[in-house]
């Protein structure tokens, strides 16, 4: 049974995938930090094309729209190119690779506050991660999740997103000390302890690391030139096979359809399940009357505070893309529970075209606007080593790793000893003053 068709449709959805791929190997080969931010592109641009193969599939094809596919590909190639056009004008990329290469940056990495929250975060992460393994199964054990407990009562949920927050912040710790440390060796204390905390999230199951870290890893050792091209193509098959070894090992064994690629193919394809959803909205009139711009906003900004805390002030949160999807009937707004940049964008605007203009204006704005200079080489630092997360997840989760990894920044650079004794000096004091010594 052939998979796909190898129509008209086909061939320009592929010549627009090739297009990206040729844009960001350009901007890859320049050394231009915007790489980083765009590349994942690579892995979602074709995924709503891919998840054509789905369309005999009972409960997934509800998901699938071919005729909105070109339009689809098409959001990331403009996307793509008027961040470029916007980066040819302004240079956005040499100012955010200066951000992140500036001495801000470099004094808080090499800085023993750093130093000390990666060793606490990691072996924070560890420890967590080692329990799950142990309560709900590794990938050797095949299938790990599925005798995970579902009652959010058990715990298990904010055992999760508590081992999530704490990988973002071991992960935020380690490029910045992997950037102070850009005349040493890559061999170190260090590396070797990021390499068990990352083998520990394989075993649990884990992939898309492998994707997210080392892809902003590998880029900035080549921006050292600690390292050439020739070992990232050969550590990226390697990275390719570990990742189909995986899935292997978390589904029990089992052939998976797309061979090698599969991992490729099935993150690409499922993430992608949410912005046919949204794009189908974004067309369909009956889910426009839950289009409120105002209570998008408000609840992007409230989804920065810690769900938790949220839930006992607003108990009740009325949930806008259920009731659009509901309306038009779907069952779910999202079906992996995992939500492109651009589908996110659609939910909020209802309207797919925004979003490819947006971002790269909000960029250039970021990057041009002047403020703190640390402040801004936090934000963009946040930004760049926090790119996957926009792309695949919730642009509210996203927005919130982000804002978290400045708020840790801010904390972990802070002059506490200034502080305290700005605190706790009278407030009618006077400044000390020494005279000077004469004769």
């Amino acid at each position: 049974m052939e998979i796909f068709e190898f129509d008209s449709l086909f061939f320009e959805i592929i010549a627009l995938y090739i297009l990206n791929i040729a844009l960001i190997v350009r901007l890859c080969v320049k050394m231009n930090f915007l790489a980083i931010i765009v590349w994942p592109i690579i892995l979602y641009s074709i995924g709503p094309y891919i998840s054509y193969a789905y369309l005999a599939t009972p409960v997934l094809a509800k998901y699938i729209f071919p005729e909105n596919f070109l339009e689809e590909s098409a959001l990331f190639t403009v996307f793509l190119v008027v961040l470029l056009c916007l980066d040819k004008i302004f240079g956005i990329g040499n100012i955010v690779r200066d951000y992140v290469l500036s001495r801000e940056i470099l004094r808080l990495g090499s800085s023993k506050r750093m130093l000390f929250f990666f060793y606490g975060t990691g072996i924070i992460s560890a420890v967590f991660q080692i329990a799950l393994m142990a309560a709900n199964g590794s990938i050797f054990t095949g299938n790990y999740l599925a005798s995970a407990p579902t009652d959010p009562s058990s715990g298990q949920s904010i055992s999760w997103g508590m081992l999530g927050g704490f990988y973002e912040l071991f992960f935020s710790c380690t490029v910045l000390i992997f950037i102070a440390k850009k005349e040493g060796s890559i061999v170190s204390k260090e590396s070797f302890f990021y390499s068990f905390v990352l083998l520990l999230r394989l075993l649990g199951g884990t992939r898309l690391i492998l994707i997210k870290e080392l892809s902003v890893l590998l880029f900035l050792m080549l921006y050292q030139k600690k390292i050439r091209f020739l070992f990232v193509s050969i550590f990226s098959i390697a990275i390719i096979g570990i990742g189909t070894l995986v899935g292997i090992a978390r589904s029990g064994g089992a052939v998976q359809e797309f061979g090698a690629l599969s991992s490729f193919a099935y993150e690409s394809s499922l993430t992608a399940l949410t912005l046919n959803i949204a794009d189908s909205l974004s067309h369909d009139e009956s889910a426009h009357q839950f289009y409120h711009p105002v209570d998008a906003v408000v609840d992007l900004t409230a989804s920065l505070v810690p769900g938790f805390i949220r839930d006992i002030f607003v108990p009740e949160k009325k949930d806008r893309e259920i009731n659009m999807a509901t309306e038009a009937g779907f069952d779910t707004s999202s079906p992996v529970g995992a939500m492109a940049l651009f589908a996110s964008s659609i939910y909020i605007f209802l309207n797919p075209w925004v979003a490819p203009f947006l971002f790269p204006v909000i960029l250039l704005t970021i990057s041009k606007v002047s403020f703190s200079k640390k402040i801004k080489s936090y934000v963009l630092v946040a930004i760049f080593i926090e790119s996957l997360n926009m792309w695949r997840d919730p642009f509210e989760i996203s927005l919130k790793i982000i804002v978290q990894t400045i708020v840790f920044y801010c904390f972990v650079g802070m002059d506490w000893k200034s502080l305290v004794r700005q605190m706790i000096r009278p407030k009618n004091a006077a400044p000390v003053r020494i005279s000077p010594v004469v004769g």
